[in-house]
């Protein structure tokens, strides 16, 4: 063992004290076995700083909530990781978790998580995965930046991938006070990202009404299409005019049907008359109607 001290100051102690496997040690008492600091373990090569078992290269234990601060004079600050799976990366950094002085958008102190090692493009190679434990589930990002929520096993072909084995796969609360609390999913084209294109959802909390809006003078479509066994695509739309078409994509009248069908309309009601009703504009008064069973009204 070797001694460090002052008269009257703090004592270091540093050697092997011929127990607890020989591991070297330093230590701020006049005892190795006492309060040791740092802990070299000479058959793992396991480093510990206040552990006295590391299990790890690299074992840190702090009393504290910060346990290790790592500080740059530069403007960048990172810590870096490599891999020699493939022998073209050597020793080059294969990924790193840090702030970057630069990055894509030219700002800087932005934390980055980033996997740059070498993958096989036709493989699954090359995610960041975030994960709970030993579950299969996290969030997985891919080399192309699509994002997996759900299931890590499932590549995601799509920029946000949800897998899950409930009922309910996306849930969209809001707390804003915006329009007395709308709650709703907007689009936008490339290169206008300030110029909404359409949205759905609630427009408001007052009236509880929900909302399929396309405020770029277009229309709204809903269809069905059977790819498989190539069947003509079924079609309803409504223009920027209030015209409906089912079976069309151009209405020319307030309800423009179009069928292979012999019926194209049927009627249904579970009272004792059925018939429609016809109305002047702007008038609460029928003018007349078409129909069977006695008039309601």
């Amino acid at each position: 063992m070797v001694q460090f001290y002052l008269t009257g100051g703090q004592r270091y102690v540093m050697g092997i004290d011929n127990s607890d496997g020989d591991k070297f040690k330093i230590s701020t008492d006049v005892d190795l076995a006492n309060d040791s600091k740092f802990i070299l373990n000479p058959t793992t090569g396991f480093i510990g700083l206040n552990e006295s078992q590391p299990e790890y290269q690299l074992h840190l234990k702090s009393d504290d909530r910060d346990v290790m601060l790592v500080q740059s004079t530069t403007n960048e600050s990172r810590i870096l990781f490599s891999t020699n799976r493939d022998p073209a990366i050597g020793t080059s950094k294969s990924g790193f978790i840090g702030f970057a002085e630069s990055d894509l958008l030219g700002s800087n102190d932005n934390l980055y998580i980033y996997n740059n090692a070498a993958y096989n493009p036709t493989s699954a190679g090359g995610n960041i995965f975030l994960r709970v434990s030993s579950s299969s589930f996290g969030l997985r990002v891919n080399r192309r930046g699509f994002v997996g929520i759900g299931s890590v096993s499932q590549e995601p072909y799509a920029p946000l991938q949800i897998t899950t084995t409930g009922h309910e796969t996306l849930r969209l609360y809001s707390t804003s006070t915006y329009n007395k609390g709308g709650n709703w999913v907007s689009f936008y084209y490339k290169g206008e990202i300030n110029k909404r294109k359409g949205w759905f959802g609630y427009g408001s909390t007052s009236n509880e009404d929900l909302y399929f809006r396309n405020e770029s003078g277009g229309k709204i479509h809903i269809t069905t299409y059977d790819r498989y066994n190539t069947r003509s695509a079924g079609w309803i739309t409504l223009d920027k005019n209030g015209k409906v078409g089912i079976g069309t994509t151009n209405p020319n009248a307030g309800l423009d049907i179009v069928t292979t069908s012999y019926n194209t309309l049927r009627l249904r009601s579970t009272r004792n008359a059925n018939y429609i009703e016809f109305y002047k504009s702007n008038s609460t008064s029928r003018s007349a109607y078409i129909g069977y069973g006695k008039i309601g009204r």
